[in-house]
């Protein structure tokens, strides 16, 4: 994972490409919460964006797996636990994103809409069977731009999990 300090990276950051040697790594269930409230247990690394810079409101994530034949695949679902934004890329290709306050490509410093912790802790499928055709054999990258509601909000947290079948709220 890595917490942006700039817009920089573009989406570069996205693709199976990208050296991500010097970014730091972790358990998913990324994040943090200054009073420990519902998603103590969920979070295994902790990341907040203000400790790296000031107006700072993403991270970024990046989760490799690896497929030996993406023909066998029929249908994906990204399941979600968040707080407070997110927008996920499959090999640079974007294939969901949910409670940003603007459509369009985010920054650094963009603000999701708040999120009540009660729905945070629950999973949120995201059916993206559509997008199957940017799995390829080998490597993939599943990345994930978390983003808080405000750079000054107390908690943040994102858990994605993604799974070869098709799961419905």
């Amino acid at each position: 994972f890595f917490i942006p300090s700039d817009d920089s990276l573009g989406t570069s950051w996205t693709t199976t490409g990208f050296i991500d040697e010097s970014w730091s790594s972790g358990e998913t269930g990324i994040g943090f919460d200054n009073t420990p409230g519902e998603f103590v247990d969920l979070i295994k690394t902790h990341a907040k964006p203000v400790e790296t810079v000031e107006d700072g409101t993403s991270i970024f994530v990046r989760l490799p797996f690896n497929l030996d034949d993406p023909s066998q695949v029929k249908n994906l679902t990204l399941r979600m636990k968040y707080d407070d934004g997110f927008v996920a890329y499959l090999n640079g290709v974007e294939v969901a994103r949910a409670n940003l306050r603007e459509d369009g490509p985010q920054s650094y410093n963009s603000r999701a809409r708040g999120r009540s912790p009660r729905a945070a802790v629950e999973f949120e499928n995201h059916v993206i069977s559509q997008h199957i055709d940017a799995l390829q054999s080998g490597q993939n990258i599943l990345a994930i731009h978390a983003i808080n509601s405000s750079a000054s909000n107390s908690d943040m947290f994102v858990l994605p999990e993604l799974v070869d079948g098709l799961i419905r709220n």
